[in-house]
């Protein structure tokens, strides 16, 4: 039989089988929406820089952070605010996103963020 194949069958698996209930391992639909909701977002927003309205962008990334405050949607928000000149802006949210990450662990990504504050001046 191919990997893949066991895979699929379940024989030859190395995790043992699920010991939560079943409504424990359905999916959330409102969390389902949410997070359409925030992929929404993003998109929007990516679109209406392609298309240079960059204060546009940085108010839907500003609702981004308010709905959830993730080190990313603050660095994005904070790349936005630099496009659009808005340097003191983009420090504050490069600052928090920089917080965010040091919180969660993510040490190359503050350092990323961190050089990116350094390159504001």
């Amino acid at each position: 039989m191919y990997p893949s194949a066991a895979r699929r069958s379940g024989r030859g698996s190395r995790r043992p089988p699920t010991s939560q209930p079943a409504w424990l391992c359905a999916s959330d639909p409102a969390g389902d929406a949410a997070q359409e909701h925030v992929r929404s977002l993003r998109r929007r927003a990516r679109r209406l820089a392609r298309h240079g309205e960059l204060r546009k962008a940085a108010g839907l990334l500003r609702t981004l952070v308010a709905l959830r405050s993730e080190p990313s949607h603050w660095v994005l928000l904070g790349d936005m605010l630099r496009r659009a000149h808005r340097i003191d802006e983009a420090r504050e949210a490069f600052k928090q996103g920089l917080w965010l990450n040091r919180q969660a662990g993510a040490h190359a990504r503050a350092a990323t963020v961190a050089t990116l504050i350094a390159t504001l001046g």
